[in-house]
């Protein structure tokens, strides 16, 4: 089970523009959260976050252990994406009961499934909201993780191991 925080710990992954982490930013400001930052930080980064006093964590290059860690102190994976390939921190905040915002594009949408809340990722202010929602309303949260956790189970590994051996066996049925 996870450790109830003082305060909402929220978590971004990554740093390139395509992460999107200035508009996160910008959508905590006033909000009173802990942000945990995986990723390098620029200068200018680092003075916005000390200028709007925003309490946070940066690990510059995380281990798998720090990562693991960083999932378990957090309560809200923020992941608006501008583009993925697939989304992998969904699947990972999920697995460690970790409420979801992601973008309300490809393939964020499909990834999360019913277990997040979608949003425009470039709206700061759809973010914002996104965050104070599950910071105010339990339920919801209790939903995302429940939701969340049944996404999940749809990429685990033996899961997709018996869709390939399943597809595999259509194809040979078929000739």
């Amino acid at each position: 089970e996870k450790p109830v925080n003082s305060k909402p710990v929220i978590l971004a992954v990554g740093y390139y523009p395509k992460k999107n982490l200035d508009r996160i930013l910008q959508a905590i400001i006033g909000i009173d959260v802990k942000i945990i930052i995986i990723g390098l930080l620029s200068p200018e980064r680092i003075k916005f976050l000390q200028e709007n006093n925003i309490d946070y964590v940066n690990f510059e290059r995380a281990s798998e252990e720090e990562l693991i860690q960083a999932y378990k102190d957090s309560d809200i994976l923020c992941f608006p994406s501008l583009y993925e390939g697939f989304g992998l921190p969904i699947l990972e905040a999920q697995e460690m009961k970790c409420c979801v915002i992601t973008s309300n594009i490809s393939p964020m949408k499909e990834v999360a499934g019913d277990g997040a809340i979608l949003v425009n990722p470039n709206s700061v202010e759809e973010i914002r909201k996104a965050i104070n929602n599950i910071i105010s309303d339990s339920e919801l949260k209790n939903k995302l993780l429940e939701l969340g956790q049944q996404n999940v189970v749809k990429y685990h590994p033996e899961v997709i191991a018996e869709q390939y051996i399943n597809y595999y066996k259509m194809i040979l049925d078929q000739k």
